[in-house]
């Protein structure tokens, strides 16, 4: 079959010429044959192959086992492992730097937006959490300890594991319950620039990570020295937050941001002081703290019934 060429125009041009131009391609040249799959065709400006497999790629056509962009680009069920896996992937570094931000307040610094707004976790704030359910009631009954054996006499130190339970209880119930109140109520009342749920849950797990130390620290046996400790962990721990939240929730009414700003600070002074008074209160007679009353014995013996009796009395009786 014979092929001919339609419609094509030579330019001459002077290669010597110091002012080279040559002509736009012309797109109007093809093989008249009959047969349009024979047709030579130029691809349009920014079409290329690459472009052209990223489209397929993408979903601009389906695959060859008919899976969609959509199937594809489908994302895990809130109630599957899956979706909070993501939640997990973070470094070690990154966990230290967030953790070490969280208790050294700057100024002009937002830790949600400058560093946690990236990349949300919930891997270090659970980790805090946790290990400060632990060293909380082991360091509040060491302290227990140290008290009963200061004090003297027929006593018998006796581990209390309420503190656990309790320590458990306000550590998580803090941690969960507090974000959701701020997030609800700027939610509530439309802040323009409210956080996230997730951004909270790691801002506040976070913030508690101070509390560690101090705990192990307030194993010290002088009043003085506890105070001191839990109210600069508290004043530290609580300038980050107020640092972080303020940004936030003053993009709404003045009324509204200072409300809650001072909300936030009071619930943290509180968990602060509670567990001080629960876990390291220092007794002026001795004989343990108030919350783990020591157990008095009788000729180096304890019944189960001095143990009972033990726990509606700090003093033997004759």
């Amino acid at each position: 079959m014979a092929r001919s060429f339609k419609d094509v125009e030579y330019t001459k041009v002077d290669l010597n010429s110091p002012h080279k131009e040559f002509p736009a391609r012309d797109t109007s040249v093809g093989l008249d044959d009959g047969d349009e799959d024979d047709d030579v065709h130029y691809d349009r400006p920014g079409s290329t192959a690459g472009d052209r497999a990223k489209l397929i790629r993408d979903g601009g056509a389906d695959g060859e086992d008919g899976e969609t962009t959509e199937e594809a680009a489908k994302k895990p069920s809130v109630l599957s492992m899956a979706y909070y896996q993501q939640f997990f992937d973070v470094d070690t570094n990154q966990v230290g730097k967030r953790i070490l931000s969280s208790f050294v307040p700057r100024p002009n610094r937002n830790l949600v937006s400058d560093d946690i707004r990236h990349s949300p976790d919930l891997y270090g704030p659970f980790w805090v959490c946790t290990t400060l359910v632990f060293v909380t009631a082991i360091a509040g009954n060491l302290a227990d300890y140290f008290q009963t054996s200061a004090a003297g006499g027929n006593y018998v130190w006796v581990y209390d594991f309420r503190k656990v339970t309790f320590a458990a209880t306000a550590i998580y119930l803090y941690w969960w319950l507090v974000p959701l109140l701020l997030w609800a109520v700027t939610w509530w009342r439309q802040v323009p620039e409210k956080y996230a749920y997730l951004e909270l849950l790691c801002l506040y797990g976070y913030s508690l990570s101070i509390y560690i130390p101090v705990s192990v620290l307030c194993v010290i046996q002088l009043a003085a020295v506890q105070w001191a400790l839990i109210l600069l962990a508290m004043a530290l721990s609580g300038t980050v937050l107020a640092l972080s939240l303020w940004p936030s929730v003053s993009s709404g009414e003045r009324r509204t941001a200072v409300g809650l700003l001072t909300a936030a600070m009071l619930l943290h002074a509180a968990l602060a002081v509670g567990f001080k008074l629960y876990f390291f209160h220092v007794t002026s007679g001795g004989g343990g703290s108030a919350s783990s009353p020591a157990t008095p014995t009788y000729s180096g013996r304890t019944s189960a019934t001095t143990r009972a009796a033990a726990t509606t009395r700090k003093t033997p009786s004759g």
